[in-house]
Parts: structure tokens; sequence; C-alpha cells
């Protein structure tokens, strides 16, 4: 079944003709790969752009040149970020290809179809959101902030193991995820903060962009460890979301007293 798209039906009443359709959706592509690319390469890094984190950290970024991209609305030219030690590898755009995958589109419209709907929540009748998990994706932790500004943000710690194990070479992922547990599994914030020290002293020489990533997000990685332990993996990934919830809770009753 295809995935409908929550866009307002007076959105496309601004269209006028195939030509302005086009132009839209291709400026649309444009400035979403250039925010994934700045986004990878913040994660790639482990800092953010003009953060002091970067200072002394062993690579940092190198301008960008331009790529032509070919998706079925025309050619796109987007911004693809260098860094000096010339390891920067974007998944969003892969080296020698030019063409934009499905894959990519679909996440474009479907973060824009997200964005409007999220500033569009209170004229749905939403008067609040508690928690709200995202996949740390540029601008949408800010967009939910802008409409509810009391919200509580948690970043999906599942999408950040997946992050910090990228670049892990492979006869070490097992001990380094198993690390990280000991991180996101501590039964409080004071035990979580011990686990991070150990992760960072055994592999900091090694993987610091994995560390910074943890310490840089710290805040917004921990906010679960505020609810009872029978919700926190509820409250700290995206993934029940993303698959549905449609298994009960475990003594859900209990939690809700």
């Amino acid at each position: 079944m295809k995935k409908k798209l929550n866009i307002p039906k007076d959105f496309w009443k601004d269209f006028k003709d195939r030509k302005d359709f086009d132009e839209f959706f291709g400026e649309l592509f444009q400035k979403g790969i250039n925010q994934m690319l700045k986004g990878e390469m913040s994660d790639h890094l482990g800092y953010e752009k003009n953060s002091k984190d970067g200072d002394n950290s062993g690579n940092s970024r190198n301008g960008d040149y331009p790529k032509t991209l070919k998706p079925n609305l025309g050619d796109i030219t987007v911004n693809v970020p260098r860094d000096r030690n010339g390891e920067f590898d974007p998944k969003a755009v892969p080296k020698h290809e030019s063409r934009l995958s499905d894959e990519i589109a679909e996440v474009i419209i479907g973060l824009y179809s997200r964005g409007m709907s999220t500033t569009d929540l209170k004229a749905r009748g939403v008067k609040d959101i508690l928690i709200a998990s995202t996949d740390n994706l540029t601008g949408f932790t800010e967009s939910i902030k802008a409409v509810f500004p009391d919200t509580v943000t948690q970043i999906c710690v599942v999408h950040q193991i997946r992050n910090s194990l990228r670049y892990v070479v492979w006869k070490e992922k097992k001990e380094f995820a198993a690390d990280m547990k000991e991180i996101y599994n501590a039964a409080t914030l004071e035990a979580a903060e011990m686990a991070l020290d150990n992760f960072e002293k055994k592999w900091n020489h090694k993987y610091a962009y994995a560390v910074r990533s943890w310490r840089n997000n710290w805040e917004a990685l921990t906010q679960f460890f505020d609810y009872p332990l029978e919700i926190r993996k509820i409250v700290y990934t995206t993934n029940i979301i993303e698959r549905k919830w449609t298994m009960p809770i475990r003594n859900w009753g209990m939690i809700l007293q």
C-alpha cells in the first residue's frame, strides 16, 4: 500500500502549471539534500559547524563542491561538503552517483509533509505535547518547539546507536555496542553518566567523533531517565511509532496510576 502524505488540499492551489510544480519540488529536493549533507558532515565530524568542540579534533570542514543530480523533475545542483582528511562519504548523495534515489526523495517529501502538519497541529485540536521522540533531523525539533515550547524532546537512542556504529570496524562493533548499552540501560541518569565516562576512556582515542556525539546531545538523549522504567523504551526511541504501536505495554495500568 502506498503511503499517503498529510498535505492540505489548499496547498495544491499554489501551482498554476507543471512548471510551477517542478520548480517547487526541485527547490524542495535541493534544500532537503543540502540539509541532509550538512547533518551527515556534523555526524561524521562529531560536532556542529562553528562549535568549539571541533578545536584540535583532528578533522574539520573544508568547504564544499557543487554536484548535479538528476531526479525525475529535472537537474538540480547541491553542495557536497568536504572534510580536510578527505574521509567524508555521504550517504544522501553517494560518490560517483548522480541519480536521486526514490528512498531519499520519499524522505524529503515526508519531512516536508511532517513539517507542515507540525505547524498545523493546534488548528487540528492538539493542545499540547508532553514528549516528542525524534531522530535528530535538522529543524524537526525546532519546528516542534516553535508550536509547543514546553514539549520535552528526546533524541531517539536507537538512531544514536546506529550513527555511532557507522564507522566502527566490524570486529569491534559488538563490544562497542555493548558498552553503549551500559549507558542507555543504566538505572539512573547518574549511572548513565558514569557509563559514558567509562565509554569515553575506552574508545575516545579511536572513535572520538562517536563520543563527542553522545556528549553534544547528552541532554536530549537522556530525557527518558525522568520516567518510570516501564515506559522508558517507549520514550527513548521512535521505532515503536515507525512499526505502529499495536502491542500493549506491560503493567500499563500501574504506570497510569
